[in-house]
C-alpha cells in the first residue's frame, strides 16, 4: 500500500521488517528489491533479495540490472549489465538488447561493435540483436563494417518485413553510405504508417535534404521536434533546420 501511494520511505521500513523468505514465498521479492535498489544503503540488501529469489532463467545480475534500468538508474545498470556480460559465457539476449540501449549513452563504438557482435554469436537468428548492430554501426559510420550492416539489415527485413524500426535502420545506413535516393526507397514501410518515433522522422528529414525537398525536410525536422522522445534527434534536427533557413 505504502508503494501504490508512493511513500518509498515507508515501504522501504516495512519491508526491511519483513523476513526476505515470506517475501518470496509471496513473490514480492522483485517488487521490494526495486524499492530496495533505488537507495544505496540498501543496495546491498536488494541485491541479496533477488539472491535468495529460486531458479530463475535470469541470473541476479540481469534481474538488478533490468530493475535499475526500470526505475532510471542508467548509469548503474549499465555498470552490473557490462560485469554480466563479461563473466557470464552466455547472457541472455534481453541482456544485450538493454545493453544496445544503455550503451548508446555510456560506452564507446569500438566497445559496443566487439559486445553486439559476441551477442550476434550467442543468438545469431534474433532479428532485434541483428537491428541494433546494424543500426549502430550506421549511426557511429564505422565504414569498415558496413558490408556486415548490410548483410544483418537486410536479412531482418526479410525476417520482419512490416517493421518501421528495421527499414528505418537500413535507409540510414543507405544515407550514411552516399545513397540517398535508396534511402528514400527504404522508407515505403515507415512512410505508410504514423510517424511517431523522433529518430524516424529526422532520418526523413536529413534524407529528404540531401536530396533537395527542402518542404518535406523541414516538414520531417519540424515533426522530430514536436514528437521529442529522443534527444540527440532533436538537437541533429534544430542544426538542420537552423542550415535551411539560413540558406546554407
Amino acid at each position: 500500500m505504502y508503494t501504490a501511494a508512493e511513500r518509498n520511505e515507508e515501504a522501504t521500513r516495512e519491508i526491511l521488517n519483513i523476513d526476505p523468505k515470506s517475501l518470496i514465498e509471496r513473490e514480492m521479492n522483485l517488487t521490494a528489491a526495486s524499492l530496495l535498489l533505488q537507495n544505496s544503503d540498501n543496495y546491498q540488501k536488494g541485491i541479496e533479495l533477488i539472491e535468495l529469489a529460486p531458479d530463475s532463467i535470469y541470473t541476479a545480475h540481469e534481474i538488478v540490472s533490468s530493475i535499475l534500468f526500470g526505475i532510471g538508474k542508467d548509469s548503474l545498470s549499465y555498470q552490473v549489465l557490462k560485469r554480466e556480460i563479461s563473466e557470464n559465457p552466455k547472457p541472455h539476449v534481453a541482456s544485450y538488447l538493454r545493453y544496445s540501449i544503455l550503451a548508446d549513452k555510456l560506452d564507446s563504438p569500438p566497445n559496443m561493435l566487439e559486445i553486439l557482435q559476441k551477442g550476434i554469436e550467442d543468438y545469431p537468428e534474433n532479428v532485434d540483436l541483428m537491428n541494433a548492430l546494424g543500426y549502430m554501426i550506421a549511426k557511429h559510420e564505422i565504414k569498415d563494417e558496413y558490408e556486415l550492416a548490410y548483410r544483418l539489415l537486410e536479412e531482418a527485413v526479410q525476417m520482419r518485413l512490416e517493421s518501421e524500426m528495421i527499414w528505418d535502420s537500413l535507409a540510414w545506413l543507405y544515407f550514411v553510405d552516399g545513397k540517398p535516393e535508396k534511402a528514400l526507397a527504404a522508407m515505403k514501410i515507415p512512410l505508410s504508417k504514423p510517424i511517431e518515433n523522433s529518430e524516424i522522422a529526422y532520418h526523413l528529414g536529413a534524407i529528404y535534404l540531401e536530396l533537395g525537398d527542402l518542404e518535406e525536410a523541414k516538414y520531417y525536422l519540424e515533426l522530430t521536434i514536436e514528437i521529442d522522445d529522443d534527444e540527440n534527434s532533436v538537437l541533429m534536427a534544430e542544426k538542420l533546420l537552423e542550415k535551411i533557413d539560413s540558406g546554407r
